[in-house]
């Protein structure tokens, strides 16, 4: 049986996952709300961010919107395409969901300006869009 933990700082989501005590498995992501002109600078993803602001107003604190962007997911091979990884992501979720207590917008660092995400995190990534409103690759957390 798998073990995940998450601790949630004022500015990040850690999620360690364990299985009979050994590490198969991590994740940080950052969250923050980011002035729409610096999103413009910032992010690849810029044009699907400024459509979420009009269609879900809910992710602004004023000018500003609510972001968590995921920088790192590890995962044991073996592990992959198991669930596990999805797993991970509704872990960071759930943990940025209670420290923020508002909706916010999802994103992959594939979105930042230097940023990339994997072939199988996309795949994480595409099942999240299911389950969320979304726009190209940034998904609405809505409470």
């Amino acid at each position: 049986m798998l073990d995940f933990s998450t601790k949630t700082t004022s500015t990040s989501v850690f999620v360690e996952v364990k299985d009979q005590g050994e590490v198969i498995g991590l994740a940080r992501a950052y969250g923050d709300s980011i002035s729409m002109m610096e999103v413009v600078h910032t992010y690849q993803c810029s044009d699907d961010l400024i459509d979420i602001s009009y269609e879900y107003p809910q992710v602004m604190d004023g000018e500003d919107i609510r972001i968590l962007e995921v920088n790192v997911v590890s995962l044991s091979k073996e592990y992959q395409g198991k669930g596990v990884g999805s797993d991970i992501y509704q872990k960071l979720i759930d943990g940025w969901s209670k420290r923020v207590r508002k909706p916010f917008v999802i994103i992959p660092e594939k979105c930042s300006v230097s940023g990339s995400t994997s072939d199988m995190a996309m795949r994480v990534w595409e099942s999240l869009k299911r389950k969320h409103p979304s726009s190209g690759l940034c998904v609405v957390v809505d409470l």
